[in-house]
Formats: structure tokens, sequence, C-alpha cells
């Protein structure tokens, strides 16, 4: 049987271009600007003003050496219903463009394509709307190599309610939002690159910005069994070295992360 263990995602690459780094060639509603697609809020879309044909995006990420990315994830609420052709390029005209990926409609756009760290990537919508578009997140997937161990992860559903208990045994509860999957897991003595993955995920994270979650999958092929989540870190990760001195050469680190479905 197939299997995959947990995967991460945290780079938001139009996030850290900034909205400096967005642009479109067709004019944007001003009730629902441009700064929507990177503000950590799948709620509220982007919207272009008209309903034509050839819209675009562009992010500029600017210029020296740039993170890989190989994975984009537009979160549910978007009304992408025909093709889009997603291009990158080193040149702001797109001269000589590649193609990462043509996206169909899904209810969470979630696609993978070969690593790029071209500077311009361009969303280029083919068919005629008025295209929203509520986050537009290009990542790279991080996948450490070993663990966590699944016998010591907490995997559960919380509720999202305030409980009061009274003492005849009634308990009235006030429903703030949807239930939440909810994980603790833990690494033990990642190196190499798991130690640098994780490290970034820690960096790149904190306890402010969310970021993606591939729960462990048996299927056949990975990737089959759940969506990807939207979650965020629930407290701060616990960070310990875990080098024996002088006897080993080598950096070793564990692990402790929380974290929920991140709800805006």
């Amino acid at each position: 049987m197939a299997f995959r263990n947990f995967r991460f995602a945290h780079l938001h690459a139009a996030r850290d271009a900034g909205i400096t780094g967005l642009s479109t060639n067709n004019a944007v509603d001003s009730d629902f600007p441009l700064d929507l697609l990177i503000d950590n809020r799948a709620s509220v879309p982007m919207k272009f003003s008209a309903t034509t044909t050839g819209h675009e995006i562009i992010i500029d990420r600017g210029s020296g050496t740039l993170a890989e990315i190989d994975r984009l994830v537009v979160p549910a609420g978007h009304n992408w219903s025909l093709e889009i052709l997603i291009h990158s390029d080193d040149n702001s005209a797109f001269s000589s463009p590649s193609l990462l990926v043509s996206v169909t409609t899904a209810t969470i756009i979630d696609e993978t394509f070969t690593a790029n760290n071209e500077r311009y990537i361009r969303v280029q919508f083919v068919g005629s709307g008025r295209w929203e578009t509520p986050e537009l997140i290009f990542t790279s997937i991080v996948e450490p190599s070993e663990g966590p161990a699944l016998a010591g992860v907490t995997d559960e559903v919380i509720t999202n309610a305030a409980q009061f208990p009274k003492p005849d045994g009634s308990m009235p509860s006030i429903q703030y939002g949807p239930q939440q999957r909810r994980f603790e897991i833990a690494y033990a003595r990642a190196t190499g690159s798991d130690m640098t993955g994780l490290d970034g995920l820690v960096e790149g994270t904190g306890s402010m910005n969310p970021f993606f979650v591939d729960p462990p999958s048996y299927s056949t092929p990975p990737e089959t069994d759940e969506p990807v989540r939207w979650m965020k870190m629930e407290s701060d990760p616990v960070v310990r070295q875990s080098t024996f001195v002088p006897q080993e050469g080598t950096g070793y680190k564990d692990y402790q992360f929380a974290f929920r479905d991140y709800i805006d």
C-alpha cells in the first residue's frame, strides 16, 4: 500500500513580492483590490472590474536569487471555471515564457509543476469572465524524508464553540465557526535537508502566517486521500538542539508543532 507522510507548503511567492510586485493588464474592482491576493484571507476575493477575455495577473518576484516554486494553490472561493494558463519568464515582456501549468476548475486549485525560480509569473485567463481569486499562492513542497512517527501524532477534530455547563447537567453552547482539524506532531533528530526544510517552516510561519498541510496519505498513488488543508500554528514551535558533542560532527534538531485549520 502506498504511503506518504506529512508535507508542508509555507512559501507564498506573491505575498513575498508584496503589493508593488503585483499588477494586472485590466482594471481591478476598487472594492475588491489586488492586495486581496496576498492578505492571508480566502473569504474575500480580488475581482476584475469587467467581464471580458484576456485578463492577466502578473507577479514580479524581484531580482536576485529566488526560492524555487513547484506548486500553485488557490483556496475555495474562486470562480475559475475555464482554462487558465500559468507562465513564467525572466523577461517582463514574456518573450520566451515557460508554461508552468494549465489549470481547469476545481473547488480547491492544487497543481504541481516542475520547480522554477524565474522572476515573472503570469496568470492568463483564456476565457471571458470577471474572474475572482481569493488568494494566489505559488509555493513549494517541504517533505521531510523521515518522521514523524504517526504512533505519537495527535489528529483530532475540535469544536469551534464555547460550552457552558450548568449544575442541572445541561450544556448550552455558542457556535463560533466550523469544526477544526488539529494536529500535534514531533520530529526527532532531523538533519541535513530535513532540518533545513523544518527550519524554513518555523521561520516562514511562526504563529502568524497560515500555510498548507498535506495530511498523511495511504492511497495509490498518494495525494488522493483528502484535499490540502490551510492551517496555522496554534502555538510557537518548539525547536531543540539534538547533537551529541564531541562525538557527532553533524547537526541535529528536534521539533514539536501544534497546528489547526485556519479560519479567516
